[in-house]
């Protein structure tokens, strides 16, 4: 940990995924919400009486995301995740049904050494709050499989397509 939060960790012991924090009250300082703003890269939106914002607003130590805003929280937590392996971040069903916030920026490789940060995307018709020590998402230990990519021709490919009736883009396989 290198800020103020939570551990890491599961709720029952044959949970799939790691559960993770928003960092604790104390991180919250000036130098963590710039790199909130920062991270989170969004366009400039404006209130009615002309001040402008980047689709995030700071009320204290609550962080609300404003609609279609994205939001990139620093952890605090670094990880060491052995070769072969790779940790994916995905959504804890409350925070993607209730909130709306959809997790992005999912892949974390082995080699990768620095803090993780939690990037979500809100899809609320209404501004989402975010508080300090909220378990916002979670982590899933998955095994990577490294293959020789190798291009083949179009007339291979074609040929190879031959195999299988799969194809037509999405729902191909049916709707029954």
């Amino acid at each position: 940990r290198i800020r103020e939060v939570k551990s890491p960790g599961k709720a029952h012991p044959t949970d799939a995924g790691i559960d993770f924090y928003v960092p604790n009250e104390k991180a919250w300082d000036d130098e963590f919400k710039d790199m909130v703003v920062k991270y989170s890269r969004n366009k400039v939106y404006f209130e009615q009486d002309g001040t402008s914002f980047y689709g995030l607003k700071f009320d204290g130590n609550v962080l609300e995301v404003s609609p279609n805003a994205h939001v990139a929280i620093p952890s605090g937590i670094k990880t060491i995740i052995p070769p072969g392996l790779a940790m994916m971040m995905v959504n804890k069903s409350g925070i993607a049904t209730k909130l709306k916030l959809d997790h992005s920026a999912c892949l974390i490789d082995s080699e990768y050494r620095d803090e993780l940060i939690f990037c979500f995307f809100n899809h609320n018709t209404e501004p989402v709050k975010i508080e300090p020590g909220m378990k916002i998402t979670q982590g899933l230990i998955v095994p990577v499989i490294n293959l020789n990519i190798q291009e083949v021709l179009n007339c291979v490919y074609d040929d190879m397509g031959k195999e299988t009736d799969r194809g037509g883009g999405f729902g191909s396989s049916g709707t029954k």
